[in-house]
């Protein structure tokens, strides 16, 4: 009988099709409870860090954790500069900005315009560019503005830059301070004020972050009286 029931059952595998499919249990293995715990309370840590870190914690107190001089080299030259200044005095603000870097450069200049402003100082806005003095005139925390001969327009580039130096509007400025992305038109102006010798103006800049590399030697000479180079560089300035 053995035998027999043996044959039937090898017939009825012959004869079942081959493409016939056969149900293959796919069990996922059990994750533990303990190690599902763990991840979930990674996760919620590592948020609450990144919390803590960017809203909670004081903007002063993350700056305080890196010395401004090492990020910054220029700012407390710079911040000195702006304190000698008195209520009445005038600063030329030199606008050497292009339309592409005026959102940047809005940024940098917002932290020295404000501590102008709180000095109560009046400000001369010009530049070598057509399009800067209206780019100067949209500056946020801008100081109280005087008019300028000629709209504040610089026509001729360096030689108009010396002309407008050697005007009584530039010799009766207390400062000059030039804001500036196109590293060219900045060194016509530290060039042509050091070139008045006992008659240069006490002058800072602010530069765009790409400005700032090529304009280094100047900077490291002793002959700009602080700088700010960049949102880094404006925040610490801050």
């Amino acid at each position: 009988d053995s035998v027999i029931t043996q044959a039937q059952l090898w017939q009825r595998l012959l004869e079942q099709p081959r493409s016939a499919e056969r149900s293959i249990s796919h069990e996922r293995p059990a994750m533990r409870r303990g190690s599902g715990l763990f991840r979930w309370f990674t996760t919620v840590f590592l948020f609450a860090g990144l919390f803590a870190a960017f809203w909670l914690i004081p903007e002063e107190v993350q700056l305080a954790q890196v010395s401004p001089t090492r990020i910054a080299p220029g700012v407390p030259a710079l911040i000195e500069a702006v304190e000698r200044l008195e209520t009445g005095d005038t600063v030329v603000l030199a606008i050497e900005v292009s339309p592409a870097y005026a959102a940047e450069m809005q940024q940098v200049a917002a932290p020295i315009l404000a501590h102008l402003n709180s000095r109560g100082v009046a400000a001369l806005i010009v530049s070598s560019l057509p399009e800067g003095v209206g780019l100067g005139y949209g500056l946020p925390s801008l100081p109280e503005t005087r008019s300028v001969v000629g709209d504040g327009y610089l026509a001729g580039g360096a030689s108009g830059i010396a002309a407008f130096l050697a005007g009584s509007e530039a010799v009766d400025a207390d400062h000059v301070l030039v804001l500036g992305s196109e590293p060219q038109r900045v060194t016509w102006w530290l060039e042509q004020n050091a070139l008045r010798g006992a008659g240069a103006r006490p002058i800072s800049v602010g530069l765009s972050a790409s400005a700032g590399p090529l304009l280094a030697p100047y900077l490291e000479s002793g002959r700009v009286g602080g700088w700010v180079t960049g949102l880094s560089q404006a925040l610490a300035y801050r």
